[in-house]
């Protein structure tokens, strides 16, 4: 034979000892009543307590058949029967009986633990019992192979089974005991007549009680008995001695019986009798009174029984027999007798119902004779004479005994290891006769059974497969299970796993379980069905499958299991409405039987969905937000972060890093009795509406030590119950709350809900992210965003504050300025101090702040308190402290140029008057939105005048953008008031200068220098928004209100002149029905401004001057140099005289006649006086006058431009700066 694998090999060696054990003699054994009597006291009776003893090994018995050659029998199985059980039972009453012993298996400890929502939980029971399959076949199989097999005993058409020998047991209070075993013998031969045959082997047993008299009698007894039936056929046997121990006890006896003592059949059959013991053996343990002498007596019995009796016995009988055949069949005169002279088989005897060979014919004898041969594991000679029986049986059409014939031979095959296709040739053969006889399906599916434990054991299971199929031949539901669950394993077992293959007839098989009402095996399949599919999340067949082994699971009273399944079809979202609600339905009202109201079973249920991956957590640690603050973009805050926070504390860090040198990466911050809220979307996904209760975060607690969370109480944590109805298939996003009441850590493991009132619910967050590196107890083994951690930090009286905006506009117009109030609380559980605030881009200016005083609050000297401003950020002073559970209030005006939907964003920053090391500051972010709706818009330039740097002109463009509503100019205003305006040339109505919607007008300002200085404050405290209200601006917010204005527009360059021009407006809105006033701030700039400095010269119009009396003609004048930078000057003015070919432009008729008056070597015209003038620091905007003095000779038009400039700033020296004169001319008549 090929190499086989080690599957193959066990199964070989498994089916040579189960034929072994199955085919062994069979011998009778019948006592007399006192004798069970004697056995009942240990809870058994005589055949069972022979049982155990009865299958011998190293017998080492040489044996000598047919020939002379002998060999040596190392171990013999003898089986033991009472007389009155050696029949067959009834089909029915062997189909019930194989039910009933099936339904006795319980697989809930196979499936303890199983958890068939997780796909490792249900692959891992799939391994092991995969590898248990390898190892050995499932328990129940192998339990209905043995039944299986008994309940085939004693056919008709089989001598293996009839009795070779008889035990006779007697029992020794009886003074004749040689009387009794007499007429026991003839009690026997009349009731088992069937049995019985001159040939039997005979023994005679005389069982003695212990507790009814010495030994000593029953061996003068066994002597009598001696004589009477021989000295080697009568043994002696004794019971109960065992003496019980009072002082230390009796020691049990080891039970070796009840695995020996097979179910009984309500009818009886089979090798057990149908009558239960008496009453005294009930609850009685197995050997109860059995000594190890007692054990030892039986032993010896059998010992020396089947060696010296019955092997001896049955060696003569094959010698008789093969004698016997030999002279009738052997030879070639008697195979040509027997071919053209044989008799016809002798009917005349009939064996339910159906006809059979006579003990007295050939045909019965040499099948007597293989079966002989086959008990005494001569296997050639029973082979031989197989097959020549097998021919006469197949010549008769006797299809049952043929098919018995070829099947034995196939055995014998099996059993000597040689040839595996020959051997699967005749039990082929004995299939086919079983099918064509078609009276007895159990021969038919036994003989495929043995074919397919052949092939299985020569590496072929696919084709084992089709012989367990084949046996499926009628409607008995509980062997198609079997079969079909044997062929799932076997598709798993072959050298390429085929699990799909297995998990259809593992499904297969569980449908067949539960029609024979055998619901704790088809638990068992559908739950190998599961796991082979969990992997695949095929939704259908998931359903199926959940739904068949939730009801299975409910018959055998495994409701945990049950519920889980039920659990599952929740999520049938392909099913229609009715169908859910009935999946619903059945959920709830198991789970109101197994949860009962306790929500220590919470269950991991699937509705309603919930994002256990994307959650959003909200927290306060460093940085707190007030509501819709979060939905900001980052870049916002960290802006104002930047502005706000002082560098002192930052300590060389950004405001990211301050303060987190010692925080760990994985853990947030927060303080004691400070909530956190956390996102949790939760989706119904069914067809019908549901209701959702009792949802609150489930938290751990520990005080210190990360690794040691537990279960938070109510002192510890307290958490906030929500409750909602979901719609079908809606969606929402519910803000679940805790805060925690003591310092230490807290861990949101999960949520919980109470679903529809009945059943609780929970899911574990599992947040993904990439895996830290390394990992120490208890910490995270994720990297995750603050915002999605679920470990905190919790820290003793921080201060928080919360600011709450009222009467803040819906809608405004761009430059208008309204006001609303602000409260600022501190709800948290320490003062805080240095409070500083800031907003984007300065849109909201900060007044006066009062304390509102509430109960009997620390009292201070000042209930006002006026924040110092300082370039857009507002502090209160240091000393000032605000108390846990103070509020603050202060009016807020607002004011932007921004159109649309616009965002006021402010920070405000504050400290613990004692600072916590892990948490020095916090900040809080607030948010408000407006819809801001276009208003006016400036632009423009402004001109320096060539006469006088005292006078500007501005050309503004006034542009409408509104397309509804008509703005009314009512006022304009230099920020600095350093000039009085004048409007040129422009028609006003009642004072005011009309725009229309969308229209553009442009009008020409006039600024002089004024000789007083206006302030701002004068001017917009005074300006009126209507007829009855103003402002009502604070002193303190005059000066931030201006930067604002100003800063509005960021036309202004660090080195230009600029001109900051306030345009106040007032309009009738169509959109809001009511009147708004506002001011427009522009910066204008000078056009043409590439220099920073001016230079103008002051001189007269007309000179006249009699040159006859004076020759020459001083002119006075007065250069003015402006400076329109926005830093200091140093300059230098230089006077050059002119150039020597310069004429004048024109000349009188006196000059032109007279050459001779003219003064040769004199220049046209020259500068006299001081020609160099250095000036220093001359601040912006501010203009340094410089007299000059002209000298003419003679009269005419002079164009004077012999002047210049070198400038520099005054925090550069290195860099000059050159600015040429600009040409004027002097008309000297």
């Amino acid at each position: 034979m090929a190499a086989l694998s080690a599957t193959a090999h066990r199964t070989l060696q498994e089916c040579q000892e189960i034929l072994a054990e199955r085919t062994g003699p069979t011998v009778m054994v019948c006592c007399s009543p006192d004798v069970d009597a004697y056995c009942e006291k240990n809870g058994m009776s005589f055949v069972h307590l022979l049982r155990p003893f009865c299958n011998l090994r190293n017998v080492n018995a040489p044996v000598r058949t047919v020939g002379d050659q002998a060999y040596r029998i190392q171990d013999l199985a003898v089986r033991i029967y009472d007389p009155s059980t050696m029949y067959q039972p009834s089909v029915q009453a062997a189909d019930e009986h194989l039910a009933q012993v099936m339904s006795s298996f319980e697989v809930q400890k196979e499936i303890e633990g199983v958890d068939i929502g997780n796909e490792k939980s249900l692959q891992s029971y799939l391994t092991r019992m995969v590898e248990r399959a390898r190892e050995e076949k499932v328990p129940w199989w192998r339990k209905f192979r043995k039944e299986f097999d008994r309940m085939s005993l004693f056919g008709t058409h089989e001598t293996i089974d009839l009795p070779v020998a008889v035990i006779l047991a007697i029992h020794s209070s009886d003074p004749d005991v040689v009387k009794q075993t007499k007429n026991l013998l003839e009690r026997c031969k009349a009731a088992h007549g069937s049995f019985w045959n001159p040939n039997l082997l005979k023994h005679f047993v005389l069982v003695h009680d212990c507790q009814k008299g010495s030994i000593e009698i029953a061996k003068k007894q066994l002597e009598g008995m001696k004589l009477a039936f021989g000295k080697n056929d009568c043994h002696l046997i004794q019971l109960n001695s065992k003496v019980p121990d009072l002082l230390n006890g009796t020691p049990p006896t080891p039970d070796m019986w009840s695995e020996c003592i097979e179910q009984s059949l309500p009818g009886g059959g089979s090798g057990e009798c149908k009558h239960s013991l008496g009453s005294s053996a009930v609850g009685v343990p197995k050997g109860a009174h059995l000594s190890d002498v007692d054990i030892n007596s039986i032993v010896s019995f059998l010992k020396e029984f089947i060696g010296k009796q019955l092997i001896p016995h049955l060696e003569n009988r094959i010698r008789y027999f093969n004698h016997h055949i030999s002279s009738t069949r052997k030879g070639i005169r008697n195979q040509f007798k027997n071919y053209w002279f044989r008799k016809e088989k002798d009917n005349s005897q009939v064996v339910n119902g159906e006809a059979a060979y006579s003990p007295l014919s050939i045909e019965y004898q040499i099948r007597h004779l293989g079966d002989l041969a086959f008990m005494m594991k001569d296997y050639d000679l029973a082979l031989s004479m197989y097959r020549l029986i097998s021919n006469d049986f197949k010549s008769d059409k006797a299809w049952k005994n043929y098919a018995g014939a070829m099947e034995m031979a196939g055995l014998c095959i099996v059993m000597m290891r040689g040839s595996q296709r020959e051997a699967e040739a005749c039990l082929d053969s004995a299939f086919t006769a079983y099918q064509r006889h078609g009276q007895d399906w159990k021969l038919t599916v036994r003989s495929l059974l043995i074919l397919s434990e052949v092939l299985v054991a020569s590496d072929r299971p696919r084709e084992a497969i089709g012989a367990l199929k084949a046996a499926i031949i009628d409607n008995n539901h509980l062997r198609a299970a079997l079969l079909l669950e044997q062929a799932a394993y076997l598709y798993i077992l072959s050298p390429k796993p085929l699990f799909r293959k297995f998990a259809f007839h593992m499904a297969l098989s569980g449908r067949h379980y539960s029609t024979c009402g055998n619901h704790n095996l088809s638990t068992q399949a559908y739950t190998l069905v599961l796991a082979v599919h969990s992997k695949h999340k095929w939704p259908f067949i998931d359903e199926h499958m959940h739904l068949a082994l939730g009801k299975e699971s409910k018959q055998i009273e495994n409701k945990d299991m049950a519920l889980q399944c039920w659990m599952r079809l929740l999520v049938a979202v392909y099913q229609p409405a009715s169908i859910q609600q009935q999946y619903l339905d059945g959920f709830l009202k198991l789970a109101e039987t197994v949860q009962a109201g306790s929500q220590g079973k919470v269950l991991p249920l699937l509705l309603p969905n919930v994002d256990v991956e994307n959650v959003y957590v909200h927290f306060d640690d460093f940085r707190c937000f007030a509501a819709g603050a979060h939905a900001q973009s980052e870049l916002v805050w960290s802006k104002l972060d930047e502005r706000i926070i002082p560098s002192a504390i930052l300590s060389g860090q950004n405001w990211l890093e301050a303060d987190l040198s010692n925080r760990k990466d994985y853990m947030n911050l927060c303080g004691a009795h400070e909530e956190i809220g956390v996102d949790v979307e939760f989706i119904n996904v069914l067809q019908v509406t549901i209701k959702v209760q009792d949802v609150h975060l489930e938290c751990l607690y520990s005080s210190t030590d990360i690794s040691a969370f537990e279960p938070c109480t109510e002192d510890q944590v307290e958490v906030k119950h929500e409750k909602f109805t979901l719609l079908p298939q809606e969606k929402t996003l519910i803000r679940l709350k805790v805060s925690v009441l003591q310092p230490g850590m807290l861990k949101i493991k999960g949520v919980r809900w109470l679903l529809c009132g009945i059943a609780y619910g929970a899911q574990v967050f599992d947040i993904r992210g990439p895996k830290r590196k390394k990992v120490g107890p208890g910490q995270p083994d994720r990297d995750h965003q603050p915002h999605r951690r679920l470990l905190f930090q919790v820290l003793p009286k921080i201060p928080k504050i919360e600011a709450t905006f009222t009467n803040f506009p819906a809608n405004m117009y761009a430059g208008e300025i309204c006001k609303c109030d602000l409260t600022l609380h501190n709800v948290g559980a320490a003062p805080l101090h240095a409070l500083r605030i800031a907003s984007t881009n300065n849109s909201l200016i900060f007044g006066r702040f009062t304390v509102v005083q509430e109960g009997n609050l620390l009292d201070f000297d000042s209930q006002t308190v006026d924040p110092v401003h300082s370039q857009g950020l507002y502090s209160l002073p240091v000393g000032f402290t605000l108390n846990p559970g103070m509020k603050m209030k202060c009016s807020v005006w607002i004011y932007t140029t921004q159109v649309g939907h616009v965002g006021m964003h402010c920070a405000f920053y504050f400290q613990p008057t004692q600072s916590h090391p892990k948490m020095r500051f916090r900040v809080l972010h607030c948010t408000q939105h407006v819809q801001v709706f276009s208003s006016i818009q400036l632009s423009g330039e402004m001109l320096l005048s060539e006469v006088s740097t005292k006078q500007l002109v501005l050309h503004t463009k006034i542009r409408n953008c509104n397309t509804h509503d008509t703005f009314f100019i009512q006022k304009l205003l230099e920020s600095h008031g350093k000039h009085n305006l004048n409007v040129i040339g422009a028609r006003s109505e009642n004072g005011a200068h009309r725009v229309k919607p969308n229209e553009q007008t442009a009008i020409f300002i006039e600024a002089n220098e004024a000789s007083s200085v206006d302030v701002l404050g004068n001017s917009l405290g005074n300006f009126m928004l209507g007829e009855k209200s103003s402002f009502g601006m604070e002193q303190c917010v005059l000066q931030p209100l201006k930067e604002s204005l100003l800063l509005s527009r960021m036309e202004a360059q660090s080195s230009g002149m600029q001109f900051p021009l306030l345009v106040f407006w007032h309009t009738n809105s169509r959109v809001t029905s009511r009147e708004h006033s506002g001011v427009v701030g522009m910066n204008f700039l000078m056009k043409g401004q590439d220099k920073p400095m001016h230079m103008t010269v002051s001189y007269p119009q007309a000179i006249v001057h009699n040159f006859d009396m004076e020759s020459i003609c001083i002119i006075p004048c007065k250069i003015s140099i402006f400076n329109a930078s926005q830093q200091s000057i140093n300059g230098t003015l230089h006077l050059e005289s002119a150039v020597q070919d310069v004429k004048p432009s024109w000349k009188t008729k006196s000059t032109t006649t007279s050459e001779s008056n003219e003064l040769s070597g004199c220049l046209p015209y020259s500068w006299c006086g001081k020609l160099v003038h250095k000036f220093h620091g001359l601040q912006p905007s501010e203009t340094k006058e410089v007299p000059a003095t002209v000298c003419v000779f003679a009269a005419g038009c002079y164009e004077i431009d012999a002047f210049k400039l070198q400038w520099s700033f005054s925090d550069t020296n290195f860099s000059q700066n050159e600015l040429q004169g600009s040409m004027f001319c002097l008309n000297v008549c």
